[in-house]
């Protein structure tokens, strides 16, 4: 009889319903805390050649103070030929993050005074 084990495939991106918070699994373990979840892939017969990207941050830690969040990058670029996992530091994308709140809060303000008739 033949040995019918099923290979633990490498990636695993389950989203039930839009709006969720996607199940990823890479090399068969589950992902949690995640923060950002990006896959992108394009045929040979396109792209000449394996186009397959994807790039998995997540977190542990408390969410609210940033200097405890250790924050891990899963990745593979087909194109540059790179696959790993680092430890990237989450400060400055924590910064970056607030400043874009920040500002996006006074775009919607602008946008619904020019709506109510107001200035922007």
């Amino acid at each position: 009889m033949e040995n019918l084990a099923k290979e633990t495939p490498i990636l695993s991106i389950e989203l039930t319903n839009m709006g969720d918070v996607p199940k990823v699994l890479y090399k068969g373990e589950e992902i949690k805390g995640k923060v950002n979840v990006s896959f992108d892939w394009g045929t040979k017969e396109v792209w000449g050649e394996d186009n397959t990207y994807f790039n998995i941050k997540h977190a542990d830690g408390e969410r609210d103070n940033p200097s405890t969040l250790n924050v891990r990058e899963i990745y593979h670029s087909a194109i540059d030929g790179v696959t790993g996992v680092d430890k990237v530091k989450f400060e400055k994308d924590w910064e970056r993050f607030e400043e874009d709140r920040k500002r996006n809060r006074s775009i919607l303000k602008r946008i619904s005074n020019m709506l109510k008739g107001g200035k922007g």
